[in-house]
């Protein structure tokens, strides 16, 4: 395809989902696969129980991770499972509710954090999964809550 093409299309898309928002269009989450809903349901019961063993066990050997814009790239199971087993809030994973979503027509998991010192949870970031059969071959997460809005996701949660 040429410059000209691409930009024309991506013009054409933009008008199509400024339209939609106008016209006060829901948020839409594609049907997802009984298979893709069960592995993500069994990432979000690892996940709520800080295995981080079970974490790594859905992960395809050579997974990857990377977080735009920051310079972050990890590859490999074991690599992953050491980021979440200490990054996010310390490693406590049970402290972050996950919500299903999409994003590009990937199964997606909106995370949200304790408000500090009050109730409810507040937007932290968005991870995108790329699933390759019945495990998950890649997660792209953006740590940006201001993404929420545009997936329709509410902007807190109660605690």
């Amino acid at each position: 395809d040429s410059v000209a093409a691409v930009n024309s299309a991506l013009q054409r898309a933009r008008a199509g989902l400024e339209r939609a928002r106008s016209l006060g269009a829901p948020a839409h989450v594609p049907e997802r696969g009984t298979d893709e809903q069960a592995l993500l349901g069994r990432f979000m019961a690892a996940w709520d129980a800080v295995d981080i063993n079970a974490i790594v066990s859905l992960l395809a050997r050579d997974a990857m991770m990377a977080m735009p814009p920051e310079p972050f790239y990890v590859r490999g199971a074991p690599q992953v499972g050491a980021f979440f087993a200490t990054v996010p809030l310390g490693g406590r994973l049970d402290e972050i509710r996950l919500v299903p979503t999409a994003a590009n027509r990937q199964p997606a998991l909106a995370a949200y954090v304790p408000v500090p010192g009050g109730d409810g949870l507040d937007p932290y970031g968005i991870m995108v999964f790329a699933l390759e059969g019945d495990t998950v071959a890649g997660i792209v997460g953006f740590a940006d809550p201001s993404h929420f809005e545009r997936f329709g996701l509410p902007s807190r949660l109660e605690g």
